[in-house]
């Protein structure tokens, strides 16, 4: 795979191998995409935990209800998008 990154980020990742951190732009790139998955990772069980917290306490929403909100919003959604 080729990908083409601008010179300040070439530089970056040039002076993170040269500062013996990592081996190879391969394993600087690779440990910055494993950081970032992380942060997706930790943000989608932070949101997972706020779901179970709200059905804990009785907010939650019955499946007709949310049916009847995806059903609106696409309604919505296609007005908007509608080709003229």
């Amino acid at each position: 795979m080729t990908i083409e990154i601008s010179a300040e980020d070439a530089q970056m990742l040039e002076s993170l191998v040269a500062s013996g951190r990592y081996e190879s732009i391969a394993s600087c790139v690779h440990a910055a995409l494993s950081g970032l998955a992380g942060r997706y990772d930790e943000a989608a069980a932070a949101h997972i935990d706020e779901g179970l917290g709200q059905l804990d306490r009785g907010e939650g929403r019955s499946l007709d209800e949310v049916l009847l909100t995806l059903d609106r919003r696409k309604a919505a959604w296609r007005q908007n998008n509608a080709a003229s």
